[in-house]
């Protein structure tokens, strides 16, 4: 099935999973030109990130660990696990994922977080991902402020 996905994909397919699945993160990590590896905060999730990142650099890819379960109202948890990853020589992206409630009422409205009121939390935190991606692959990392300026890919 997957071979039948990126016959079809046209320049970028986005493939979200569960991790530790084997013979899964051996195909997708063949096929892989960067691979996000989403991380919470505490010292389990960054233990599990670190392992990812491992496979990931020993496949040849390039990895992005991605902090999403901080909370919005609690300052500094991200950036203690932000310390320790970078502290491993891992690339973590500046763009935390924290408005969780936002992407769960969009998908259940079938929406995107681009669909909602414009320049909420959400949109902002994917359009900085989203820039993050595109400065790491070496593209121009201009977007729009919101998502009804410009045309954009559905996430979902």
């Amino acid at each position: 099935m997957l071979d039948e996905v990126f016959a079809l994909a046209d320049g970028l397919t986005i493939v979200d999973g569960p991790s530790g699945n084997a013979a899964m993160d051996t195909v997708l990590l063949g096929r892989a030109e960067v691979v996000l590896v989403p991380a919470g905060t505490s010292s389990d999730d960054v233990d599990a990130a670190r392992a990812s990142m491992e496979r990931v650099r020993s496949a040849g890819r390039i990895g992005l660990v991605v902090l999403t379960r901080s909370s919005v109202n609690r300052s500094g948890e991200g950036e203690e696990a932000r310390a320790v990853l970078a502290q491993d020589g891992l690339r973590v992206a500046r763009t935390e994922i924290r408005w969780h409630a936002a992407h769960e009422d969009a998908a259940a409205a079938r929406l995107t977080v681009g669909d909602l009121p414009p320049r909420n939390h959400a949109f902002r935190e994917i359009r900085g991902l989203a820039t993050e991606l595109l400065t790491l692959l070496g593209k121009s990392a201009t977007l729009s402020d919101t998502a009804h300026d410009a045309e954009r890919a559905e996430i979902s």
